[in-house]
C-alpha cells in the first residue's frame, strides 16, 4: 500500500508539475499584455571593492590551474534558501552581506578579476584583477518592500489592491515545491545578474572577458532571502565555492556580532536622545561604518595556501612540443530529450544499502570479495551509487535496445584537495580555489579493475560487488594518478578542448557529482543559516547525476530520517517507468520536476 501511495502521489506531482509549468508559462505572457502597469522590482546595485583595495597591485594576474582548464566555459550559480525572522532588519542584512563580500572577495581574489590570456604568452588563461576593478552585488526586494519602497504611492497602492508581490514565490512556494528549479518560475535571470544565468554561451569564452563572479540577494514573500552566488566555473568547482561561502558566512556572522552590540548602544542611545527614521533608504552605510570602526568585528583567519595552485599546476612544455587537443565531441546521437527530476533517499534506507552493499566475510574472517584490507571497505555514497546505476541502467538499457554484453561507462567527479600534499607533506587547504578535482572513468581505469557490461550492472553482479567496483574507481585517483593527469593537460596546446559534458557519453552512462560536502546548512551567516541549497537549471545535461547534501532535520519534510537529495537527468520515455517502479521506490522518494527538455 505505501508503494502504491508513493507512486501515485509521485504521478500526480509529475503531472501537475507539467502542467503548472505550461500553465505558469502562459499566465506569465497573458499578465504581461492585460495589466498596463506592473511595479518592477527594485533593485540596488553595489559595485563592490574588496577591502583594503586602495593599497592592492596595480594588477594580478591569477593564472588558471592545469586542471582548471577541464571545466567549462559556463557560469556555477547557487542558491542558498534563508528563512529570516518577521521582525529582521533587513537593511542591517543587506549591509553585513556587503561588508562580508568586501573582505571575502579580498581573499579569494581570484573572483575579483576577468578571464583572459595569460600576458606572459603561451596559451594560457588567468583571471586580471585591476587595482580598480569590482564585483557586482545586487539587492533584489520582491516583498513588501517592493511596494513601500516604489517612487510613486498611487501606483504602489494599486499594485497593492492587486496583490502586488504575488507574482513572485514566496518562502513557502520554495519549500513547498522543495526549492526546485521549477519554484523560480520561467525566467532565472530574475534571480541571477546577467549575463551570469547557468547556461553555455559565446559570452563565456576567454576572448570576450567575462567576469569571475557576482551577487544577488532577494528578499522575497513570507520572510524569505534568497542569496544567489554566481561564478565562471574556470574560477571554481563546488568545493572551491563552498570554501568561499564558508569564508563569506564567518565574516558575515563576525560582523553581524560586532553590529549587534552597535545597535544595542545606539539603541540605548536613541532612548535618550530621541532618533531618525530611515525608511526607504538601503541602509545607512555611514553610521554602519562608523559602528564598525568603533568595534571592529574579530574576524576568523583565512590561510593564504588556498590560492596556492602549484601542487595541480604544471608547466607547458616548449612550444615545439605541443600537441594539439581532440575536437570537442558534440552531444551523443543517441542522447534523448530528458527531465531532471529531484529524488530524496530516507536516512534509513542509506543505512540499509549500506548494509547489504558491504562484502560478507568468510568464516575464516575474510572478505568474499576479491580484494582485501581497506579496499573492502564501503561507503553509504558507493552503495547509494550502486543501487542507483543498477536501477536507471536497466530502464535505459531497455529504452535504448543496447547489447548486454556491450562494456558500460560510469563517470565520477573526485575532489581531490584531501589526496594532495605540498613537498612538506602538508595537505591542500579544504577551502583551496580553483578546480581542484580529478575525474574517475571506467574505460580508462580498466588497470585498475576490469569494466563491468550492461549485464553485469543490471543482474549478474553482486551488489556489493558493484558497489566495491564504484570504491576502486573512485580510490584510482591517487597523487601518481594525478600527477600523470597534470603532465598529459599540459602538452594540450588549447586546452579547453578537454572539457566535456556528461550527454558526450552513450546514454547508458551516469556522471555522478559529490555535493555533500559542500554541506552550506552548517554555516552560521549571523543572521542565519541556510534551509535550501539549490543549483537551478536552464536545461537538461544527459547523463548527470548530483548528490545533495541532506537538508537540517527541523527545516525538512523527512524530519530526522532525512537524507541526501539526489538530482538526476532521464530520459522523458522513461520518467512513467521509473516512478512505477518497485525497485525504485524502495528507496527513492520523488521530490518533483526540476526542468524538461522541450
Amino acid at each position: 500500500m505505501g508503494t502504491f501511495t508513493s507512486l501515485l502521489r509521485g504521478r500526480v506531482e509529475f503531472e501537475s508539475g507539467c502542467q503548472q509549468q505550461q500553465q505558469q508559462q502562459q499566465n506569465h505572457q497573458q499578465e504581461k499584455k492585460k495589466k498596463k502597469k506592473k511595479t518592477p522590482p527594485k533593485v540596488d546595485v553595489y559595485n563592490l571593492h574588496p577591502t583594503g583595495w586602495e593599497s592592492d597591485p596595480e594588477d594580478e594576474y591569477h593564472r588558471l590551474c592545469t586542471l582548471d582548464y577541464c571545466s567549462g566555459t559556463i557560469y556555477c550559480a547557487y542558491a542558498l534558501f534563508f528563512k529570516i525572522d518577521p521582525g529582521a532588519d533587513k537593511h542591517r542584512i543587506v549591509e553585513v552581506l556587503k561588508q562580508g563580500l568586501e573582505i571575502t572577495l579580498s581573499q579569494c581574489r581570484r573572483l575579483c578579476g576577468t578571464l583572459r590570456e595569460d600576458p606572459d604568452g603561451g596559451s594560457g588563461l588567468c583571471f586580471h584583477k585591476r587595482r580598480e576593478d569590482t564585483v557586482e552585488f545586487h539587492v533584489q526586494w520582491l516583498d513588501d518592500s517592493n511596494r513601500s519602497h516604489d517612487d510613486d504611492g498611487e501606483d504602489g497602492a494599486a499594485d497593492q489592491e492587486d496583490g502586488g508581490d504575488e507574482e513572485y514565490p514566496s518562502y513557502a512556494d520554495f519549500e513547498r515545491r522543495h526549492f526546485s528549479t521549477r519554484a523560480f518560475g520561467p525566467d532565472l535571470n530574475l534571480w541571477c545578474v546577467p549575463p551570469m544565468t547557468p547556461a553555455e554561451k559565446p559570452a563565456n569564452r576567454p576572448e570576450n572577458h567575462p567576469k569571475a563572479a557576482s551577487f544577488k540577494a532577494s528578499f522575497i514573500p513570507g520572510d524569505g532571502l534568497v542569496l544567489m552566488m554566481m561564478h565562471h566555473h574556470l574560477a571554481n568547482d563546488v568545493n572551491g565555492w563552498a570554501g568561499e561561502m564558508r569564508q563569506l558566512a564567518e565574516n558575515c556572522a563576525a560582523i553581524w556580532a560586532a553590529s549587534a552590540s552597535d545597535a544595542d548602544a545606539g539603541a540605548a542611545a536613541a532612548a535618550g536622545g530621541g532618533g531618525s527614521s530611515n525608511i526607504g533608504c538601503v541602509g545607512d552605510a555611514t553610521s554602519t561604518a562608523a559602528a564598525t570602526a568603533a568595534a571592529p568585528p574579530e574576524l576568523p583567519p583565512w590561510d593564504p595556501a588556498c590560492l596556492d595552485l602549484s601542487r595541480v599546476t604544471v608547466a607547458d612544455p616548449p612550444a615545439d612540443q605541443l600537441v594539439d587537443g581532440p575536437p570537442r565531441p558534440s552531444r551523443h546521437p543517441e542522447q534523448r530529450a530528458a527531465s531532471r527530476l529531484l529524488f530524496h533517499v530516507p536516512r534509513s534506507k542509506l543505512s540499509e544499502l549500506k548494509r547489504l552493499a558491504t562484502p560478507a566475510l568468510a568464516t575464516d574472517g575474510s572478505s568474499d570479495s576479491s580484494s582485501n584490507g581497506s579496499d573492502c571497505w564501503i561507503s553509504s555514497y558507493d552503495a547509494l551509487n550502486a543501487y542507483l546505476w543498477r536501477v536507471l541502467v536497466k530502464h535505459k538499457a531497455r529504452l535504448h535496445r543496447s547489447d548486454p554484453e556491450t562494456l558500460v561507462e560510469w563517470v565520477e567527479a573526485v575532489d581531490v584537495r584531501r589526496r594532495l600534499c605540498d613537498a612538506s607533506g602538508k595537505p591542500m587547504p579544504a577551502r583551496t580555489q580553483g578546480n581542484v578535482m580529478a575525474v574517475a572513468i571506467a574505460s580508462r581505469s580498466t588497470h585498475v579493475v576490469p569494466q563491468f557490461t550492461i549485464k553485469e550492472v543490471v543482474e549478474d553482479a553482486p551488489f556489493s560487488k558493484l558497489a566495491w567496483y564504484i570504491r576502486q574507481l573512485t580510490n584510482s585517483i591517487t597523487p601518481p594518478a594525478i600527477d600523470a593527469m597534470l603532465t598529459g593537460i599540459a602538452r594540450v596546446r588549447n586546452k579547453l578542448t578537454l572539457y566535456a559534458g556528461s550527454d558526450v557519453f552513450p546514454p547508458t552512462t551516469l556522471l555522478v557529482t559529490d555535493w555533500r560536502d559542500a554541506d552550506p546548512y552548517t554555516a552560521d551567516f549571523g543572521f542565519g543559516r541556510p534551509s535550501g541549497f539549490r543549483c537551478p537549471w536552464d536545461s537538461v545535461t544527459g547523463g548527470l547525476v548530483v548528490v545533495y547534501p541532506p537538508r537540517p532535520a527541523k527545516m525538512s519534510p523527512g524530519g530526522d530520517d532525512e537524507g541526501n537529495e539526489i538530482s538526476l537527468a532521464v530520459e522523458k520515455d522513461l520518467v512513467w517507468d521509473l516512478l512505477a517502479d518497485p525497485e525504485w521506490n524502495r528507496v527513492f522518494e520523488f521530490r518533483g520536476v526540476e526542468v524538461e527538455d522541450e
